[in-house]
């Protein structure tokens, strides 16, 4: 397994390209290849035929241990027919079953081996295995009204998982108890877990601090709706392209903040890279607009729209995903107004931005104030009245 990103530790196979006995060309992509990141290609170093295949698609290897055997020669390919490695650590994403208990092997063998249910008589000695005992003391079912299908009516573990209840006249139905409910695993992407990973080491070891302002944003819908007015329609600029450009001319101001964390000294960047957040089926992409503070409007939300169609076909590159310095969170499109968002290390800064809303403000400076100073009668104090008018 190749590590395709600094920080990959394990892959998973998506899919092979290539099948067993097929030539291959140096360079040339053989498998797809599931990083820490996003989906991509992996491409050959060497020249020859794929022998054999040794980790399935779905599966997962750490980086370094082997997936397939290529060879020089194609009168080897047969050599490796039967190959089978000595050791494998793959990690299925399917989940895994617990090894059974010597109880539910015991119950498993009775259930192949066992003779013809025989019928309980009423008031007769009820048998049942301790773990069907268990689970119908933590499902609140009475042994009485369960079936057994074991030997000689015994009840046993897969008689109470199909139990159900029959109410009886005046009976109150029986209501599943807390942690007896249905439910469903669904398997982990390496995407998703990698930004576990990352978010708990960024809450653990950066110090963060929140600060919230709210902006005035009614110039910037007026300028927006006057360049979409000289636009086509699939190439309409977005609050978001705005954002970006003014956090790249922003950062070109206060520079310190396009920094990143390298242990014993602080990174200070010239130019400003921003990573976007995409949300993806596998997970949230941060894919990076390069040198946003040379950049124009257009070409910033025409980078935007690019990524963001590549994140969802899951077909970014390395490129377009390492070397951001800053990153920008907009949930504005969703109806929230405000979030603390985590910082992606080792940057310094993260921006969460929320959606708009309409407010009454008081412009100030469109304001006449009018001051009025009177005596109080049988005092020498004056008190100043301060008169707010709209202009």
């Amino acid at each position: 397994m190749p590590s395709l990103s600094p920080t990959m530790t394990e892959g998973k196979i998506q899919s092979w390209t290539l099948k067993e006995g097929d030539s291959i060309k140096l360079g040339q992509a053989i498998a797809e290849i599931e990083t820490d990141k996003a989906t991509m290609p992996m491409e050959s170093a060497v020249e020859g035929f794929l022998a054999k295949i040794l980790v399935k698609p779905g599966n997962a290897m750490k980086v370094g241990e082997p997936i397939g055997i290529v060879v020089s020669k194609k009168e080897h390919i047969n050599s490796f027919k039967d190959y089978t490695p000595p050791s494998t650590t793959t990690t299925t994403t399917a989940e895994k079953k617990p090894e059974p208990s010597a109880e539910k092997k015991a119950e498993t063998t009775t259930e192949r081996t066992s003779v013809p249910t025989q019928v309980r008589q009423e008031g007769s000695r009820i048998f049942a295995s301790p773990l069907a005992k268990k689970l119908a003391a933590d499902k609140g079912i009475d042994l009485k009204e369960v079936r057994g299908t074991g030997p000689n009516s015994r009840i046993i573990k897969a008689d109470i998982d199909e139990y159900k209840p029959t109410a009886r006249p005046g009976q109150r139905p029986e209501v599943t108890r807390p942690g007896t409910e249905r439910y469903e695993d669904f398997p982990v992407s390496n995407i998703r877990k990698v930004i576990a990973d990352r978010l708990t080491f960024s809450k653990q070891n950066i110090p963060h601090y929140y600060l919230t302002i709210e902006c005035q944003a009614d110039k910037l819908f007026e300028l927006r709706a006057q360049l979409n007015e000289l636009v086509e329609k699939e190439n309409k600029l977005s609050v978001n392209d705005f954002v970006i450009k003014a956090c790249a001319l922003a950062m070109r101001k206060i520079p310190i903040v396009n920094s990143e964390w390298r242990g014993d000294t602080v990174r200070q960047y010239r130019d400003v890279h921003i990573n976007v957040a995409v949300n993806t089926d596998r997970g949230l992409i941060t894919p990076v607009v390069r040198e946003a503070n040379k950049k124009g409007i257009s070409e910033i939300a025409a980078d935007v729209k690019r990524l963001a169609e590549k994140a969802k076909n899951s077909n970014l590159s390395l490129s377009d995903l390492e070397g951001g310095t800053f990153t920008i969170s907009n949930l504005g499109m969703f109806g929230i107004k405000q979030f603390a968002a985590v910082i992606n290390p080792p940057q310094a800064a993260i921006l969460a931005v929320g959606g708009t809303d309409k407010k009454v403000v008081l412009e100030l400076e469109k304001v006449k104030t009018t001051v009025i100073t009177k005596q109080i009668p049988d005092t020498r104090e004056n008190i100043s009245f301060t008169i707010f008018a709209s202009m």
